[in-house]
């Protein structure tokens, strides 16, 4: 155990610069981990829903009609957007906490954004890039729709 930290000392023997630090830094932790649990949870939402639509679209090559393919088409391909918007939107909130708790935190050495900077960017750039891959799935979807029913019709 250490002896000496802020966490051994009692409440009222901290220094006030202590809970200075303290307190935005749990705001910040809580916020942080609320965002990237939207994050997550959009992501989830995501694969769930474009294993569904994938398996729809493949059950439609039995019984291959243009219409359908493309009303499976449409709606993967908003659903991606939606999903893409609201995980920029969380994005945003991300970097928002981060700087609202590096501004109130004055006089203090240096505050990370994430784990690492860098790191956290890259895992940003997987919830990006998950939705960008369905999407151009599904345009490729609705560009070739009338090949895709062709070719289960065996023409």
């Amino acid at each position: 155990m250490f002896n000496g930290g802020a966490a051994d000392r009692k409440k009222e023997d901290r220094r006030p610069f202590d809970d200075y630090v303290r307190k935005p830094f749990d705001d910040y932790v809580r916020d942080f981990r609320f965002q990237h649990d939207l994050i997550d949870r959009k992501i989830t939402w995501l694969l769930t829903s474009q294993t569904i639509l994938f398996a729809a679209l493949g059950l439609t090559i039995d019984a291959p009609v243009l219409d359908l393919v493309r009303v499976i088409g449409w709606l993967g391909l908003a659903i991606c957007i939606a999903v893409a918007i609201g995980l920029v939107g969380n994005i945003m909130a991300k970097i928002f906490v981060y700087r609202d708790y590096r501004e109130r935190l004055t006089g203090v050495e240096r505050v990370r954004f994430g784990v690492r900077g860098w790191t956290t960017c890259f895992g940003i750039a997987t919830d990006v890039l998950i939705p960008a891959a369905f999407i151009g799935a599904w345009i490729s979807v609705l560009r070739n729709a009338e090949a895709i029913v062709k070719a289960a019709n065996g023409a």
